[in-house]
């Protein structure tokens, strides 16, 4: 990608120089003592640098893009902030800066990024989804149901807003809403089943029903072997059936899953 980006800047900086060759002085197109400075040669120059500007600022987009689809996110906020630097005016620069930032926990900077995204394009509703999720980061509970409320209101047909507002509800202890909420994730986007029937199932345990609240946990192991809170749980729920063994078994998963992810946050 290296490779990419200093061919591209090779192009504009030739492009550059092309059009200060031909209206700079001595040029045809060049100012002469006494004319108009907005003679139309001055105006085809000053056209072909902003021309110029707005395809180096797209280059540093694509290669920020690049970098995020790599999860290389700092490489892809220095490469976004110099798109947005160069061409402040796009929102799809400002809307990927901030969900940079979203993904290296920096949620202050990111709303700021996104709200400039709103703002340039109002009805994007990829944009509100972000931002809820950057206040979700902050627990700004309030603030993320407004986003997500209007990016669902936009016509956005994700799974990430109704999961954090799933959540929200669930904190809210309005059970019945959070349910319906988790099941439109999972008919919206089936990645999204497993955490979703964590969540349902830790729903139905606060109703009382452990045995309908075991095959959800059990759902979303299959989906997501990896979940170590739902291994956990029914290592609770085991033990209270009096099934030491199957208990142990998933407790012991819980906590090689636990000790893996604190090694490669080393």
């Amino acid at each position: 990608m290296d490779k990419f980006l200093r061919l591209g800047l090779a192009l504009l900086t030739t492009v550059i120089a092309a059009a200060a060759l031909h209206c700079g002085p001595g040029g045809e197109g060049a100012q002469r003592p006494g004319s108009d400075a907005s003679a139309p040669g001055s105006v085809q120059a000053a056209d072909v640098e902003h021309r110029a500007a707005i395809d180096s600022a797209a280059l540093y987009l694509r290669r920020g893009r690049l970098y995020m689809k790599e999860r290389v996110y700092s490489r892809a906020i220095s490469q976004l902030r110099q798109s947005v630097r160069i061409n402040p005016d796009s929102p799809a620069a400002h809307g990927m800066l901030g969900l940079a930032y979203a993904l290296r926990l920096k949620p202050g900077t990111a709303i700021e990024h996104l709200e400039q995204a709103i703002a340039l394009e109002p009805e994007n509703g990829t944009h509100y989804m972000h931002l809820g999720k950057s206040h979700m980061l902050l627990t700004d509970y309030a603030a993320a149901k407004a986003a997500y409320e209007r990016a669902i209101t936009l016509g956005l047909k994700r799974g990430k807003p109704y999961y954090d507002l799933g959540i929200i509800s669930e904190r809210d202890n309005r059970l019945d809403d959070a349910h319906e909420l988790y099941q439109k994730a999972i008919d919206l986007v089936p990645e999204f089943a497993p955490q979703c029937n964590l969540r349902l199932g830790i729903i139905a345990q606060k109703q009382g029903d452990d045995t309908g609240a075991m095959e959800l946990y059990l759902r979303a192991l299959r989906g997501d072997p990896d979940l170590t809170t739902a291994h956990y749980r029914i290592a609770q729920l085991y033990l209270e059936s009096g099934h030491d063994a199957l208990a142990q078994t998933h407790l012991q998963q819980f906590q090689q899953l636990k000790a893996a992810a604190g090694h490669q946050g080393l």
